[in-house]
């Protein structure tokens, strides 16, 4: 079975999505580059059957786009379905569907629904928009449950969850690898790092940019003793210079440990008790708990509700209210110990969000819409 999946940017962390996919079905990858405003890691190169790199052209402030190679590649490839993000702002969209109805070739949408913090009119107005364009698909492949619901009410019928996720795989694979250290070993690395095993620690995982809300993490934890913020990621040095000062005037023990991947990044979460998001976020949160860690995360686009509940394996805070995430860090930290809140978290990626049951979910729902779903 041949399937196209347009995607409007190579995003890394879809890298080994697609190459698991190709493994069971022929996957073909169309995408262009992301506009100049973006700041966004991509994928070169990727083993799936064939990468195409197409042609986005951005309008009204990168607010519009459209892809000039969609019929080309539909033509050239003949698939036996389609793939597209199901946004009405990639305006080719209208345009593709047309096309394949015509041609016989069912349409898949796959998206995470509606955009989190949009409320009130802009919220009304998008989703009409975006039923012009839903109502159209064969199907609707969703991000979460939340999701789900929202294209549901927008009258989509055929639908189904597949979780997303990042290769779990290897995360749990590089923490095993640490798990097996010696108790001399860790004490090294602990040193090395700066990690005071004597307080709570906090980790906070991504890039330090403004919008992340690092600097509302920081408030947040304002004279809260015996505890010790782990940063891990990258920034420019003026900003990392200015959390680091805003930290000292709140009394905030904070350590920056630099971008850390692969066995350093199990090191560091494996030394941490519980991961903060401050920020919206899905994808991290399934990389903190592959480390089996509880985490504080905010409302978001609705991918968090299917991986944190209350007091089981972590908590969420109202989206933007940094009261509301200093209340949750001070009932967090009355807790002697964070053990089984983090097996809870193991469990979730284990049995329900994973790479692999998000690729035999996908799978699965592809076949249902193929006409040549027994190949």
């Amino acid at each position: 079975m041949k399937v196209l999946f347009f995607q409007r940017v190579p995003a890394l962390f879809r890298k080994e999505f697609f190459e698991q996919l190709n493994t069971k079905i022929d996957v073909f990858l169309a995408t262009g580059t992301p506009s100049e405003n973006e700041n966004m890691k991509c994928f070169e190169e990727v083993s799936i059957k064939k990468h195409l790199k197409s042609e986005i052209n951005y309008h009204l402030g990168d607010r519009v786009s459209y892809d000039s190679n969609w019929k080309k590649f539909v033509e050239d490839i003949e698939p036996d379905v389609v793939v597209i993000t199901p946004t009405p702002r990639m305006l080719s969209n209208y345009l593709l569907i047309k096309h394949c109805k015509k041609k016989g070739i069912p349409v898949i949408g796959w998206g995470m629904g509606e955009m989190p913090n949009r409320a009130g009119f802009k919220r009304d107005l998008h989703a009409k928009i975006q039923r012009t364009l839903v109502a159209q698909l064969d199907g609707v492949a969703c991000y979460s449950s939340t999701a789900k619901s929202y294209y549901q009410s927008l009258g989509v019928n055929s639908l189904t969850v597949a979780h997303n996720s990042i290769d779990t795989n290897k995360a749990i694979e590089d923490l095993d690898v640490v798990k097996s250290y010696g108790e001399d070993k860790l004490s090294e690395i602990t040193e090395a790092l700066g990690v005071d095993m004597s307080k709570r620690r906090l980790v906070y995982l991504g890039r330090i940019i403004p919008s992340k809300r690092l600097d509302k993490l920081v408030e947040s934890l304002a004279n809260v003793e015996n505890v010790q913020l782990i940063v891990v990621g990258g920034g420019a040095e003026d900003y990392v210079e200015s959390i680091r000062r805003l930290a000292q005037n709140n009394n905030v023990d904070i350590l920056f440990v630099g971008h850390k991947s692969g066995v350093e990044l199990a090191e560091v979460m494996h030394l941490a008790e519980m991961f903060v998001l401050p920020s919206l976020g899905g994808l991290a949160i399934n990389h903190a708990m592959s480390f089996e860690l509880p985490c504080i995360v905010s409302q978001g686009d609705g991918t968090e509700r299917d991986l944190v509940t209350d007091d089981v394996n972590g908590y969420i805070f109202e989206s933007e209210n940094f009261d509301d995430l200093r209340q949750v860090l001070l009932k967090a930290l009355k807790k002697d110990s964070f053990e089984e809140m983090g097996a809870a978290s193991r469990s979730v990626i284990k049995n329900k969000v994973n790479i692999n049951l998000m690729v035999e979910a996908m799978e699965k729902f592809l076949r249902s819409h193929s006409n040549v779903s027994n190949k």
